[in-house]
C-alpha cells in the first residue's frame, strides 16, 4: 500500500511540474481553447487568427499563452499583430494560411525569450509555372488574389526569430527580430525543385540530449532535418532520401497532407494526399507511410507502407504509439476517419472506420484525447480512449462545441510532438517488476514477472522524455551512457498495464 501511494504521488508530482507548451490551441477562424491541469476545457476569447489551414501557438512551461501565428501573421499573447510580423503591411512571414501545416513554433535553447517561427509557404502550380517572375493573375485552384492570397511566389521553407523582450510600436509584447531566413529544402540544380522548393509538411521533435529540437519536412523522396539549439539554427539539414518519389508533375495536389512525430521522437508518420503526375488534378493515388526517426542523427529509416491509392491528409499517433489515425478526403467511395492498430502484424489491414466525416487535421491534446478539425463547423471530433481497438476508442463527431463566433476550418495547431506532457490517469499496475542495479552506473535491466514488454522510458522528474527503447527483452542491459547523475522515472509498458520506477543514475 506504501509503494501504491508513493507511485499515485509521484504520478500527480510528474503531472503538476510537467511542462505545458500545448496547453493553449489558437486556430482556424477567432478560435482558441485552453486544456486546463484538471482535465477542463475552456475557451479563449478574442482570438485574432483567420486560417483555413496551418497554424500553430505556445505556452511556457506554466501554461501562460506566449504567441501565435498562422505562417503569415504573427500574434502576442494578448491578440496584438506584431508589426514585424503583419502580413497585408508587407512585414509578413511566409507562409500561407491554405499549407496543410504552415508553421511550428520553436523555444530558443538557453534564451527564454526567445522564439524560432518555421514557416512553410503553399507550393502553388501557378506560382511555379510563372517562374522565376511572380505570378499577377487570379488563381484557380484553389480561387484567390493577390496580395490577399498569396504574394505570387513559391517561398519554401523559412524561420523567423521573436524576442518577447521588445516591445512592438503598437504595443505588442514582443516582435519580429530577425525574419524569413531561407532554408533549403531542395536540389537547387534542378530548376523544377527550384519553383516548388517545398511540400507542406512539418513537424518537430526534441533531440536525444534535451538540448535542442529537430525541425523536420519532406519534399520529394527527401527528408530535411534541421537542428536547433542555444547557438541557433543548423542551416545544413540531415538529409534521408527515401521513398517514395512523390512527384512535382502533380503539384500543387502533390505537397497536400500532414507529417506527425509520435510523442517519444521515435516515429514519423506521413500523409501524402497525392502522389500523381498532372498538374493540379485530382486522383486517388496517394498514400500513408510509417518510419523511424533517430532523435540522436535526425535520420528517417526503415519505411513501411500503410496503403496506397487513397487520398489521405490528417495524421496523428496515440500517445503511446499503439494507434495511428487518419482523415482521407472523400473520393470514389472512400473517406472519412480510420484508426489502424501499429502492434499489428499487417497495419494496413487493421484498418477500422470510425466515421464517415469529411477530412481534417488531427491533433494529440494534452488531455490525452484526439481532436479533429471540422471545416466550417462549430464543433471538433474527438477520440476520447485513443489507444483502445476501434469503436472502443469513443470517437464523436460532435465533441466540443466552439462557441458563437468561432468555427473550426481544416486545421489544428502544429506542435513539438516531443513537447507534449499528456495527463494520464494511474493504470493497472504489473506487480514484481523490478530495475536493478539502481542506483544505476552506465545501464539497468528489468526482472520481475515473465510477460512482453512493449517499451521502456526513461524519464527526467519534469515528465520529459529522454530515452526509450521499444520491445526490450527481459534482462536486457539498457544503456543510459550520457545521462547526467540525478533521479528519474523508469516507466515500463505491457500489454496489461504500466509501471514507474523511480532509479538514481549515479
Amino acid at each position: 500500500m506504501k509503494h501504491l501511494l508513493f507511485l499515485f504521488s509521484l504520478l500527480a508530482s510528474l503531472h503538476a511540474s510537467a511542462q505545458q507548451e500545448a496547453k493553449n490551441w489558437i486556430f482556424g477562424y477567432n478560435a482558441g481553447l485552453a486544456f486546463n491541469a484538471d482535465g477542463s476545457i475552456t475557451a479563449i476569447s478574442g482570438t485574432a487568427i483567420n486560417s483555413a489551414e496551418g497554424a500553430s501557438s505556445i505556452s511556457d512551461a506554466s501554461g501562460n499563452l506566449m504567441l501565435y501565428t498562422d505562417g503569415r501573421n504573427v500574434y502576442d499573447r494578448n491578440h496584438n499583430i506584431m508589426p514585424g510580423g503583419n502580413y497585408l503591411s508587407g512585414t509578413g512571414l511566409m507562409g500561407d494560411t491554405s499549407t496543410t501545416q504552415a508553421a511550428v513554433i520553436i523555444p530558443r535553447p538557453g534564451h527564454p525569450d526567445m522564439y524560432y517561427i518555421f514557416t512553410l509557404d503553399e507550393p502553388h502550380h501557378q506560382n511555379a509555372q510563372a517562374y522565376p517572375l511572380p505570378f499577377n493573375g487570379t488563381y484557380s485552384n484553389p480561387s484567390g488574389t493577390i496580395p490577399q492570397d498569396d504574394d505570387g511566389l513559391n517561398n519554401g521553407l523559412n524561420y523567423s526569430v521573436v524576442d518577447l523582450s521588445l516591445t512592438g510600436s503598437n504595443g505588442s509584447i514582443g516582435d519580429i527580430q530577425v525574419r524569413n531566413q531561407h532554408l533549403i529544402t531542395y536540389n537547387p540544380a534542378v530548376v523544377d525543385e527550384l519553383k516548388y522548393k517545398c511540400s507542406e509538411k512539418l513537424t518537430a521533435v526534441r533531440n536525444a540530449s534535451m538540448s535542442g529540437y529537430w525541425v523536420v519536412t519532406h519534399f520529394r523522396d527527401r527528408f530535411y532535418a534541421f537542428e536547433v539549439t542555444a547557438s541557433g539554427v543548423n542551416t545544413q539539414p540531415v538529409v534521408s532520401h527515401i521513398g517514395p518519389d512523390v512527384s512535382l508533375g502533380g503539384y500543387r495536389r502533390n505537397a497536400i497532407g500532414a507529417m506527425k512525430a509520435s510523442r517519444d521522437g521515435q516515429m514519423i508518420a506521413v500523409a501524402h494526399n497525392q502522389k500523381g503526375t498532372t498538374t493540379g488534378t485530382v486522383a486517388l493515388n496517394g498514400g500513408v507511410y510509417l518510419y523511424d526517426f533517430n532523435p540522436s542523427t535526425g535520420i528517417v529509416s526503415n519505411q513501411r507502407i500503410v496503403n496506397t491509392n487513397t487520398t489521405p491528409y490528417g495524421i496523428e499517433f496515440s500517445p503511446l504509439r499503439k494507434k495511428l489515425y487518419v482523415t482521407y478526403e472523400h473520393y470514389n467511395g472512400f473517406g472519412g476517419l480510420y484508426q489502424y492498430d501499429l502492434l499489428a502484424q499487417d497495419i494496413g489491414a487493421s484498418l477500422v472506420m470510425l466515421s464517415v466525416d469529411d477530412y481534417g487535421a488531427l491533433q494529440l491534446a494534452p488531455d490525452g484525447k484526439i481532436y479533429k478539425a471540422q471545416q466550417a463547423s462549430s464543433y471538433l471530433a474527438v477520440i476520447n480512449n485513443p489507444e483502445a481497438d476501434g469503436g472502443n476508442c469513443g470517437h464523436d463527431s460532435f465533441g466540443l462545441f466552439l462557441p458563437y463566433p468561432t468555427f473550426s476550418s481544416a486545421g489544428l495547431p502544429n506542435f513539438i510532438a516531443t513537447a507534449l506532457t499528456v495527463l494520464e490517469t494511474p493504470e493497472h499496475r504489473i506487480p514484481k517488476l523490478l530495475i536493478y542495479p539502481n542506483p544505476v552506473k552506465g545501464s539497468f535491466s528489468i526482472a520481475g514477472a515473465v510477460e512482453n514488454i512493449l517499451n521502456v522510458s526513461l524519464l527526467d522528474m519534469s515528465g520529459r522524455l529522454l530515452r526509450q527503447w521499444d520491445a526490450p527483452a527481459m534482462s536486457e542491459a539498457l544503456d543510459i551512457s550520457g545521462i547526467t547523475s540525478g533521479t528519474y522515472t523508469v516507466c515500463i509498458t505491457t500489454q496489461t498495464g504500466k509501471n514507474r520506477i523511480k532509479i538514481i543514475i549515479e
